[in-house]
């Protein structure tokens, strides 16, 4: 009998073996490139299955907070009487986010929120700013001989009026971008990044006229 038990190991292992040894000859086929690429794919395939969940259950929160608060777009309404509706509901909408209850409070959705929204009105504002200066600076040059009123600046300051009304304007445009990119930002991270990175300029200005004046 322990025999018979004894050969029934000794076979179990030689299978054993042999499979391992196969498992080995199937790996030892690849090239480096192709198990490179193989292990990619593989890590590639997990993120996006998480990103995946992700997205269901942010979905699945919104639907929460949305009936919690009780949103609703009357898609089976038609004309005035669905504007009316929608704006009653999105009153009544308003007063109850202000008021939201602990519990439905979920994420990060009010921070990030508020970081993307600030550092989107910055950037809007330096591009109106911006652009201001830039249209000042195109009027004031040929005014500055047609308006007698109007003090004449020398030629050398004429030309750098010029350049910083055509630099101005650059940047307005530059500015513009960002306003535009930051908006289609969905990245926590970035916008957290970006938010520091303005309020470090905001904070070199504001101590740069600091030590001027």
């Amino acid at each position: 009998m322990s025999k018979k038990k004894q050969k029934a190991k000794t076979s179990k292992e030689k299978k054993q073996f042999v499979t391992t040894q196969d498992n080995i000859n199937f790996l030892n086929s690849f090239t480096a490139e192709q198990m490179q690429q193989i292990i990619t794919n593989a890590l590639l395939a997990a993120e996006e299955s998480r990103e995946r969940r992700i997205e269901k259950q942010k979905e699945k929160d919104q639907e929460k907070l949305q009936k919690a608060i009780g949103y609703n777009d009357y898609t089976n309404e038609t004309g005035l009487k669905r504007f009316i509706l929608i704006l009653i509901n999105r009153l009544k909408v308003f007063l109850k986010f202000l008021f939201m209850p602990k519990h439905l409070i979920k994420g990060d959705g009010a921070t990030f929120g508020l970081l993307k929204t600030c550092a989107e009105y910055f950037f809007l504002i330096l591009q109106w700013t911006t652009t201001l200066f830039s249209i000042i600076g195109v009027i004031y040059i040929p005014l500055q001989y047609v308006d007698k009123d109007i003090v004449a600046l020398p030629v050398w300051e004429t030309v750098l009026l010029g350049c910083f009304a055509f630099i101005s304007f650059v940047l307005s445009r530059m500015f513009r971008m960002v306003y535009f990119e930051i908006h289609k930002i969905e990245d926590r991270n970035l916008i957290f990044g970006v938010f520091t990175s303005t309020t470090s300029i905001i904070s070199i200005v504001l101590a740069t006229i600091a030590i001027i004046k």
